[in-house]
């Protein structure tokens, strides 16, 4: 008797060892809405960052592009990219329903794993105004997560980011 619970106590606890596998989008669900904002409305902090920096023509023009495609990510926002150098990446969110632009600090300039980690990988899932930052172990199953980029769907507030945050 004490040796079957022993080895079931040593099972379970295997189990916990293992980590959360590699999410998946479906398990993230969000309904997807039609835009009714009419523009994209950056703060005042916002339009300073713009017009002080030299990529801000390239970050505005993103953000329009983005709100001009359309949803794009967790139900009713839209993802937008830019570049910000050799390798460097950064993005932002939109509310399509208010136009209001979200700036999360995760998204601000991002690019390959140098080394990658090596415990587990990082994921998001957005909240509404910030990203959640989740974690699993990495496992031989995980090899879509191999690549520097973002991924993401409009049915779904996960966001994939598989490259090194600054």
């Amino acid at each position: 008797m004490k040796k079957s619970i022993a080895l079931s106590l040593i099972a379970f606890c295997a189990t916990l060892a293992h980590g959360q596998g590699a999410p998946t989008f479906a398990s993230y669900p969000a309904n997807v809405e039609q835009a009714t904002a009419t523009a994209v409305k950056l703060s005042a902090d916002q339009l300073k960052l713009l017009r002080s920096n030299p990529d801000g023509r390239e970050f505005n023009s993103s953000l329009k592009k983005s709100f001009a495609a359309g949803v794009s990510f967790a139900g009713h926002y839209m993802l937008a990219r830019w570049s910000c150098g050799t390798a460097c990446g950064q993005a932002g969110i939109i509310d399509a329903k208010t136009g209001e632009v979200f700036l999360p600090a995760q998204l601000d300039g991002f690019g390959p794993q140098n080394d990658g980690p090596k415990a587990g990988i990082s994921y998001y899932e957005w909240d509404g105004k910030t990203l959640v930052r989740r974690f699993f172990k990495k496992t031989p199953a995980a090899d879509l997560w191999n690549k520097a980029d973002i991924e993401y769907r409009k049915d779904s507030t996960l966001l994939i980011m598989n490259a090194q945050s600054n």
